[in-house]
């Protein structure tokens, strides 16, 4: 069980290690706007490995935006009524 654990968890981070979603990455877009990235550690659905994640103000403001709009579209579609 350990082995399987452990040989999870090498497997996990050797597939974050080369994705390009580090903060150096984010780094390169930030300085095209001028903005400061914000990191913090986020814990993804179904996971309880956190990781730092980190935006500029304004990704994380259309993050915001769109979850706002999928919260206003998923409570105004009709609900189904069983008998």
């Amino acid at each position: 069980m350990r082995a399987l654990l452990l040989g999870t968890a090498l497997a996990l981070a050797a597939c974050t290690a080369g994705s390009g979603q580090g903060p150096t990455s984010n780094n390169a877009q930030a300085g095209k706007s001028d903005s400061k990235l914000i990191c913090k550690e986020e814990v993804p659905t179904g996971s309880s490995i956190s990781r730092e994640v980190c935006r500029t103000p304004e990704q994380i403001e259309a993050d915001r935006k769109a979850a706002d709009d999928m919260f206003r579209q998923t409570n105004s579609r009709p609900q189904v009524q069983s008998r």
